[in-house]
C-alpha cells in the first residue's frame, strides 16, 4: 500500500510551510499514534486544504487501526480521514486519487474507484498514470463486462 501513497507525493507537487506537518508524522513514524492524531487534528483544523496531510493522516490511521482491530477496520478509519479531506477539499486531485486507491484495494465498490481515479486524473492530468496500473485496469473491465451483461438482459427482457 506503501507505493500508492508515495505515487500522490511526486513531482509537480507545491511546497508547503511545515504548519506542524513534520512534528505530526514525525510521531506517527514512532508510533505515538495518539499524540500524532492530536497534531493532525490540529493543524488540519487550522489549515484544512493541506491535502499532503490530510493523505498522511489517512495513512496513519490504516496503520494504526488496523494493528487494533483489523485490516478492515483500519480500511475504514483511512476512508473516513479521506472522506473528511474531500468534503474540506472537493477539487483535490491527490486526495481524490487517495480515495480510489482505497475503494480499489477495498474491491467493495470498483465503480467507484474508477470514478474517483477517472475525477482525478481530470482535475489534474499529470495523474494520469495511474489510470494505466494494472488493477486500475482490471476493475474497468470487470465494470464493461458488468454493463455488458446488463444490456443482454435488457435486451432479453424486450424480446420477451
Amino acid at each position: 500500500m506503501m507505493f500508492l501513497w508515495r505515487s500522490l507525493f511526486g513531482k509537480g507537487q507545491a511546497q508547503v510551510p511545515d504548519l506542524g506537518y513534520e512534528s505530526a508524522l514525525a510521531a506517527s513514524r514512532q508510533q505515538k499514534y495518539d499524540e500524532a492524531e492530536k497534531k493532525y487534528e490540529e493543524l488540519l483544523g487550522q489549515h484544512p486544504h493541506f491535502g499532503k496531510a490530510w493523505i498522511s493522516f489517512a495513512q496513519m490511521e490504516r496503520k494504526h487501526k488496523g494493528q487494533l482491530k483489523g485490516e478492515d477496520a483500519g480500511a475504514a478509519a483511512c476512508a473516513d480521514v479521506l472522506q473528511r479531506a474531500q468534503q474540506a477539499n472537493p477539487q483535490d486531485a491527490s486526495i481524490m486519487q487517495a480515495r480510489g486507491l482505497l475503494e480499489l484495494k477495498r474491491r467493495q465498490h470498483p465503480e467507484a474507484a474508477v470514478g474517483l481515479l477517472q475525477e482525478a486524473v481530470r482535475l489534474d492530468p499529470n495523474l494520469q498514470p495511474v489510470l494505466n496500473w494494472k488493477a486500475v485496469k482490471d476493475a474497468q473491465l470487470q465494470l464493461e463486462r458488468q454493463q455488458q451483461q446488463q444490456q443482454q438482459q435488457q435486451q432479453q427482457q424486450q424480446q420477451q
